[in-house]
């Protein structure tokens, strides 16, 4: 909706009263759909509201313009603008709008790390809901302080408040507001490495707000997405979140979410040998930390940017930007320092009275009583002991059944896919380096033939294991059809239909409640002998070239098979590539870049498995797989494999 349309509405209203609420109310519901939207529909509520007087609507104004400037990050702004709306409240004895004002300023104060203050607020709120029986506000008060002792890290008392606040919204209707309950759990879990827990609901929390479009909250779902992901090391998943969390949060002007998503993607694109890319991001996450005065993001900016800097080997300006970080570290440390003191004193106080009961209980209970607890917890210990035997035993008779059902499905994956005599009979001058991480796998490697052309392609699958086969073998038949059935030879238009194919038999982006986000990357490749050259398409996924020991890097699209589409068309780019014979070509995925090893348990990363290639693409093809495959052994250094792995070289 835009603001023309709101103001037209107005005309149907003759009394300017009217007016100024249908302005507020229509603020209000697009306070997290249309940031931009609320501010004007606010102001022209304020102008309206002032030109009668009428206090109790000038304060309602002045609190949405409040409620604007804490999702921009206006913290400040924001405060002036709350507290004049609390005096006009007070001044007019109005509870339920002290209530409601009294959250938001608590609100504030979280945002700017001062905990106890927000508590204060937070508790102010709630002391006035419950006589006048505000429900809503009511459960957004119990959230808000669910988030402020996860802070603190008293989790025990987060999730006493954010389960109070789930049933009051549920039985509101209120879904925007139950989405962020739903994400503040999310969080919660995520705090304490419980990552599946910690998905489960920030997912739930996406598809409510998504119903209501919800702009914010999904932002900040995806937000916390891209850092689940980043924990549970799969880095392309967390880039493709952290790259939603931003693509949402801009136009809405979500400063929060936005300067969080490009510091994140920052530290990805630098760990990934980005550093352009690194840079930008770093640069935008700098000004937005400037502009809303949130000094953890500046100093975190700055600190990547020297980073970057020294990788880059311009020392000048990374010590100038390392200078900046400690001046930005040093005007906040005291603060902190002061605060975290605070935020211990404030856990204690709130959950001093029940200890008091709890010791004062314990040093009343009878010695006979107490015997008798400990008799039947050892008669209780002792029959889980025989619960677990009989458990561990039935486990690994399941377990057994499990693993010959992976062996059985191994033999059918490998029946349908192409084998290494296949790549032989159409490139004898290649070798293939195939690691699966688990019995089956996601990567697979297929080729074929047609009008004389030999078309080849490197595959990863969402995942590992089991579920990654599965889309393999998808994968695989889609590939075939679009080529050998439907004739089409161009690589970008091969991955266009693939992507389609791959849509269609997942049934993603339909309204559905088992959606699926999976589907694949690849690198894809049309050999033409005749006419000396190579076309490639990738998707995520990237195509290595050497000749005469210089090796080149040309860059798939960013955006994958299958999985969710924000955009209305997904095409695919076809690069065209002259050879002249002796050159090396190279398919890979990411399994060696992302594997952890080396003395000090990082990761591969793309520059370095680059240098690899480079290195090796002059000797004959069995040497550079013995080379290869000896340098990622020794690489993992005793870690466990963490992903699939498959390079795929090939002689002009």
């Amino acid at each position: 909706m835009q603001v023309k349309e709101v103001l037209a509405q107005l005309e149907n209203l003759q009394d300017i009263k009217e007016q100024i609420d249908y302005l507020n109310d229509m603020a209000y519901i697009h306070r997290f759909s249309n940031t931009s939207l609320m501010e004007e529909l606010s102001k022209k509520a304020l102008e309206l509201s002032l030109s009668i007087n009428d206090l109790a609507r000038i304060a309602r104004s002045w609190r949405n313009i409040g409620i604007v400037n804490i999702v921009y990050g206006f913290f400040e702004k924001a405060m002036e603008c709350l507290q004049t709306s609390l005096k006009i409240y007070e001044d007019i004895h109005d509870e339920a709008g002290q209530a409601a004002v009294s959250g938001n300023i608590g609100r504030v104060y979280f945002s700017l790390g001062q905990h106890e203050s927000a508590i204060h607020w937070y508790l102010k709120c709630i002391d006035k809901c419950i006589p006048i029986h505000l429900e809503r506000d009511l459960g957004i008060a119990y959230d808000n302080l669910a988030e402020v002792f996860m802070v603190l890290t008293n989790y025990s008392q987060a999730f006493d408040y954010v389960n109070k606040a789930i049933p009051i919204f549920e039985k509101l209707r209120e879904f925007s507001l139950l989405a962020v309950s739903y994400e503040t759990l999310g969080e919660i879990y995520y705090k304490q490495n419980q990552y599946e827990e910690a998905m489960k609901w920030q997912l739930k929390a996406i598809e409510i707000a998504e119903k209501v479009d919800d702009h914010s909250n999904i932002a900040r779902g995806y937000l916390q997405i891209g850092k689940i992901y980043r924990k549970k090391r799969n880095y392309k998943e967390s880039l493709k979140a952290f790259l939603r969390a931003l693509s949402i949060a801009e136009p809405i002007h979500n400063k929060d979410t936005v300067g969080t998503a490009c510091l994140q993607l920052a530290i990805l694109s630098f760990d990934a040998d980005e550093l352009e890319e690194a840079h930008n991001y770093a640069q935008r996450c700098l000004k937005v930390a400037i502009e809303t005065g949130m000094k953890h993001l500046e100093a975190n900016a700055y600190r990547i940017l020297s980073n970057i800097a020294e990788e880059k080997k311009d020392f000048k300006t990374a010590l100038e930007f390392y200078k900046q970080f400690e001046k930005v570290k040093s005007e906040t440390i005291q603060l902190s320092s002061e605060q975290t003191i605070k935020n211990i004193t404030i856990a204690a106080n709130v959950e001093k009275s029940e200890k008091e009961k709890e010791i004062f209980r314990l040093k009343n209970t009878e010695l006979a009583e107490a015997n008798y607890k400990i008799q039947k917890q050892k008669e209780r210990l002792e029959n889980a002991l025989k619960e677990i035997e009989a458990t561990n035993k039935e486990l690994e008779e399941k377990n057994q059944d499990i693993l010959e059902s992976i062996q059985y499905a191994q033999r059918i994956q490998e029946a349908i896919l192409c084998t290494e005599a296949d790549v032989k009979k159409l490139l004898p001058n290649s070798f293939i380096f195939f690691k699966p991480r688990d019995i089956v796998s996601g990567d697979f490697f297929w080729i074929a033939e047609k009008e004389g052309k030999i078309l080849a392609a490197a595959c990863d699958c969402t995942g590992h294991g089991v579920p990654a086969a599965i889309i393999s073998v998808i994968g695989n038949n889609l590939l075939n059809d679009v080529v050998l059935n439907k004739n089409i030879i161009d690589p970008g238009k091969i991955l266009t239909q693939l992507h389609k194919g791959m849509q269609a038999i997942l049934k993603q982006n339909q309204t559905s409640d088992n959606e699926t986000r999976d589907g694949m990357d690849i690198s894809l490749i049309c050999i033409d002998n005749l006419a000396k050259n190579i076309k490639f398409s990738g998707a995520f996924s990237n195509l290595f070239i050497a000749s005469k020991g210089i090796l080149d890097e040309i860059a798939g699209d960013k955006y994958a098979i299958g999985g969710s589409q924000d955009e209305m068309f997904r095409l695919f780019t076809t690069h065209t590539i002259e050879f002249y014979g002796g050159e090396m070509i190279y398919l890979a995925t990411d399994g060696i870049p992302n594997q952890i090893g080396g003395k000090e348990g990082k990761r591969f990363r793309s520059k370095q498995f680059k240098e690899l290639l480079d290195t090796v693409s002059t000797l004959d093809l069995e040497k550079q797989k013995q080379i290869i495959q000896n340098r990622f052994q020794e690489w993992m250094n005793g870690y466990a494999q963490i992903d699939d792995v498959l390079v795929w070289g090939i002689r002009l």
